[in-house]
Parts: structure tokens; sequence; C-alpha cells
């Protein structure tokens, strides 16, 4: 909770996507994109939630991820 001006309290939940690099092969924009899976994972879990990922390289032209 956050208190206000006016003594009003506010609720503030977070949700968090968090990846990290393993390999030179992996671009910034798959590791973007890890993070923003991650993010997205975090939000389906529930509220005030942090999600890690580890970018695997795409291949194929698919996101590969692996929970960290």
């Amino acid at each position: 909770d956050v208190d206000c001006r006016d003594n009003e309290t506010i609720k503030v939940t977070v949700s968090i996507g968090c990846a990290s690099r393993q390999r030179q092969t992996v671009s910034p924009d798959e590791l973007l994109m890890a993070a923003d899976a991650a993010l997205y994972r975090a939000k389906e879990s529930g509220r005030n939630r942090v999600v890690s990922v580890t970018a695997l390289s795409m291949k194929d032209g698919k996101k590969k991820t692996a929970a960290a």
C-alpha cells in the first residue's frame, strides 16, 4: 500500500520479467523478446510476481527461453 495525499491509500502490484543471456549468439532483440515473454508469464501467474528466464538462441524463427 502507498500512502498518498489527503490520507488516501492506494494498492500497488508489480509484475516483472527478467532475462539473462548465457550465449554470445543471443541478439539484443532475442534478449528483449525473452524478457517480454517472462513479463507475460509473471502477469499470468498473478500479482506481485517476478519471472526470470535465460534467453537461448532462436532457431527456425521460434523464440526459446529456459526458466532460470
